[in-house]
C-alpha cells in the first residue's frame, strides 16, 4: 500500500462548529501554507459540561469523543492541542490516555496552562487593560461588569483575575455582584439575565469570549437595549463572529500573529529537532459598533506624503486579516493591488488632478481588488469606517474640492464594491445550502430500502457515497461495528477497511484487495486527495454501535455540516444490519 511521506500533523480541538474552532484550523492552515508535504488532520469531540453520567446529552458526547481515541493508534510526527484552555476535564483525558503514547511526540498546546511543555498563550493582560483604561479614563464609566467562563478553564480564571486587577489599578473595586460565571458558550441567556436583573444601569460588560457576547446580544434585544448605545460590550478572540454580529462586537485579539499560527512554527522546529520556547502572544482591543474605540486616526501630513510606509499602514488597518493570510502565485498580491491603486489616488490629491484615463484604470484595480476576496480579510463596519476616516482627512487636507470629486467617486466605488461583495456571498452561501439539502435527501432516497431488506444496504451507501456533497473524503469502516461501553476502555482493531473515496467530486470504490489498511496508517494513504492540504476526521456511529470514520477535506462548510453528514451515514448503518 503506497502512502503519504510527508509530515501528519494532528489537531485535537474541541467543538468543530465554534468559531473559535473554525479560526484556529483557518489559521494553522494558513501557516502550513502550500507545502505538499504536510497533511493536517483535526480530530474534534465534543465538550462536555454535563456530571449527570445517565444523561443522553451526556451519553452522545461521550461516544462522540472517542474519537480522540483514534489519536492513540494512528501515526502522527506532531501534535497541536487546542482542548479548551486544556480544563481539569480534558487535563484528564490527555494524562490518562495520550500522555504516555506521546511522551517522546512534538507536541504544542494552545491556550493552556501546563508546566513543562510547549505553549503558545494570550497575553490576556495586554488588551483587557486597555479596554477598562478607555471605558473608565475616557469614557468615565464605573459600573462595569463581567460574563466569565468555567472555573476549570485557566484562561476565564486568569481573564476574572486581570479584570479585577485593572478595575483596581482604575481606583474601582471588583465586586461579585457585578460578575456571572457560563460555560463559555453562546447558550449562556440565565446567566446573563442574573447579570443584568442584579446590576441595572450597568454601563460595560466584558465577555470572556465572543460567543458568550453573542448570547448577551440576544438577551438584551428582548429587553430593548443596544449594544455600543445602552450597554458597552467587548468579548475576546477578536473570532469572525464578533464582526458578523449586529452590531459588529468589539473584541480582543492577536496584535501579530494568532497563536495557532505561532504553534505550527514551533511544532516544525520541535520535529526538526531544534530547541523552542514557549510564546506569549500580545493582545490589543479591536473596536467596533459595540464599544466605539480607534487605535488610529490618518494625519493629514502622511497622506500627503504618499509613502510606502503609509499605504501599508492603511491596509493593515482597513484589512488587518490579510497579514496572517496565506497567498500564492495563482492568487491576486492584494496588498501590491492596493499599493497600485491607492498611491494613484493620494498622488493625485497631492497634485490636485486627475485625469479621466487615471480615474478609469484606477477604477479598474478596485473592481479587480474586491472580486479576489478583499473583504475576507476585514468586516464590513471596520473598512467602510476607516475609509470615511481617510476621505474625510483627504477632504480637510484639500480644500479644492472640484480637485477631489473623482477621487471621492472612487471612495464611493470601493464602498459600493464591498457592499457588493457581501451581499454577492450571502446569495452564494444560501445557494449551496439548499443545494445540500437537496444531494442529501437524493443519497437517502437512493440508499434505503423501506421493504425490509437490508443486506445490500451497504453497498448502496458506498455506491452513492458522492451523493453526500463532499468533495474529497475517504470512507472508512470496521469489518464488524466496535460496541462502546461506558466507562471502559475504547479498544479498536488494527485494521480498518477503505471502501471508497471522493477526488475532486469523484467517487472511486475500492476493489477487496486495496481496501484492508492498518489502523495507524489511515491518513497517511495516497487514496486521499494529495492537493488536500487539511483533513477533518468524523466518527460514523450510532447508539453505542461505532462503525468507523469519515476523513473528509476541510473546506467550505464541513465545519457547520459534518455531524449532520457522519450522523446520516451510521443512522443509514445502523437501520441496513437491523433490517439485514
Amino acid at each position: 500500500m503506497e502512502k503519504h511521506d510527508g509530515k501528519i500533523i494532528g489537531l485535537l480541538i474541541e467543538d468543530l462548529f465554534t468559531d473559535y474552532a473554525k479560526d484556529i484550523i483557518h489559521s494553522i492552515m494558513n501557516a502550513i501554507g502550500n507545502s505538499s508535504d504536510i497533511r493536517l488532520v483535526v480530530m474534534a469531540g465534543k465538550h462536555d459540561e454535563n456530571p449527570d453520567l445517565t444523561g443522553s446529552e451526556h451519553c452522545y458526547k461521550s461516544i462522540y469523543n472517542v474519537i480522540y481515541r483514534f489519536e492513540e493508534v494512528c501515526h502522527f510526527d506532531g501534535l497541536i492541542l487546542a482542548l479548551g484552555s486544556m480544563s481539569e476535564s480534558n487535563e484528564v483525558v490527555w494524562d490518562g490516555f495520550f500522555g504516555e503514547r506521546f511522551k517522546h511526540t512534538p507536541k504544542v498546546f494552545i491556550s493552556s496552562s501546563r508546566d513543562n511543555e510547549i505553549t503558545v498563550n494570550y497575553d490576556n493582560e495586554s488588551g483587557i487593560r486597555e479596554a477598562i483604561d478607555y471605558l473608565v479614563k475616557v469614557k468615565g464609566f464605573t459600573k462595569i461588569g463581567m460574563l466569565g467562563g468555567r472555573e476549570d478553564n485557566s484562561d476565564a480564571n486568569e481573564r476574572k483575575e486581570i479584570f479585577s486587577r485593572c478595575l483596581y489599578d482604575n481606583n474601582l473595586r471588583f465586586r461579585e455582584e457585578m460578575y456571572e460565571k457560563t460555560y463559555m458558550a453562546e447558550d449562556c441567556e440565565k446567566a446573563v439575565e442574573s447579570l443584568l436583573d442584579r446590576n441595572p444601569g450597568i454601563q460595560a460588560i466584558f465577555c470572556v469570549n465572543d460567543a458568550v457576547a453573542r448570547g448577551l446580544y440576544s438577551v438584551m434585544a428582548r429587553r430593548n437595549l443596544v449594544p455600543g448605545k445602552d450597554i458597552s460590550v467587548f468579548g475576546f478572540d477578536n473570532t469572525r463572529m464578533a464582526a458578523e454580529m449586529t452590531p459588529p462586537l468589539s473584541s480582543i485579539g492577536a496584535n501579530s500573529d494568532a497563536p495557532s499560527q505561532a504553534a505550527v512554527e514551533l511544532l516544525l522546529k520541535l520535529i526538526d529537532g531544534e530547541k523552542v520556547s514557549s510564546v506569549l502572544i500580545p493582545t490589543k482591543l479591536f473596536g467596533r459598533e459595540s464599544l466605539k474605540y480607534e487605535m488610529y486616526d490618518y494625519k493629514p501630513q502622511e497622506i500627503m506624503d504618499v509613502t510606502p510606509e503609509f499605504i501599508d499602514k492603511l491596509f493593515d488597518d482597513c484589512f488587518y486579516r490579510y497579514k496572517n493570510e496565506l497567498y500564492d502565485r495563482e492568487n491576486v498580491d492584494l496588498k501590491r493591488l492596493f499599493h497600485e491603486f491607492m498611491t494613484r489616488m493620494l498622488s493625485a490629491m497631492k497634485h490636485r488632478y486627475m485625469s479621466l484615463e487615471e480615474f478609469e484604470e484606477a477604477g479598474h484595480l478596485i473592481d479587480i481588488f474586491f472580486e479576489n476576496g478583499a473583504m475576507n480579510y476585514t468586516d464590513a463596519d471596520k473598512f467602510v469606517k476607516s475609509v470615511d476616516r481617510l476621505q474625510g482627512s483627504i477632504n480637510r487636507a484639500q480644500k479644492s474640492v472640484a480637485a477631489n470629486v473623482r477621487i471621492n467617486r472612487l471612495f464611493a466605488r470601493s464602498k459600493d464594491r464591498a457592499i457588493l461583495t457581501l451581499a454577492q456571498g450571502r446569495v452564494s452561501r444560501e445557494h449551496l445550502t439548499k443545494y445540500g439539502r437537496g444531494r442529501m435527501k437524493d443519497f437517502l432516497a437512493d440508499v434505503v430500502d423501506y421493504t425490509g431488506n437490508g443486506r445490500d444496504t451497504l453497498e448502496r451507501i458506498i455506491s452513492n457515497f458522492d451523493k453526500i456533497g463532499l468533495e474529497n473524503a475517504a470512507l472508512y469502516l470496521f469489518t464488524e461495528p466496535v460496541i462502546y461501553n461506558y466507562g471502559e476502555h475504547v479498544r479498536f482493531p488494527s485494521e480498518i477497511e477503505l471502501r471508497c473515496v471522493m477526488k475532486a467530486g469523484e467517487l472511486f470504490i475500492l476493489p477487496s484487495e486495496r481496501r484492508k489498511s492498518s489502523l495507524e496508517m489511515i491518513f497517511s494513504r495516497e487514496e486521499l486527495a494529495l492537493r488536500c492540504k487539511g483533513f477533518v476526521t468524523l466518527p460514523v456511529f450510532y447508539g453505542t454501535m461505532i462503525f468507523g470514520l469519515i476523513v473528509c477535506e476541510l473546506a467550505g462548510d464541513i465545519a457547520d455540516r459534518g455531524d449532520y453528514v457522519a450522523d446520516l451515514v451510521g443512522r443509514t448503518l445502523y437501520i441496513a444490519g437491523h433490517l439485514g
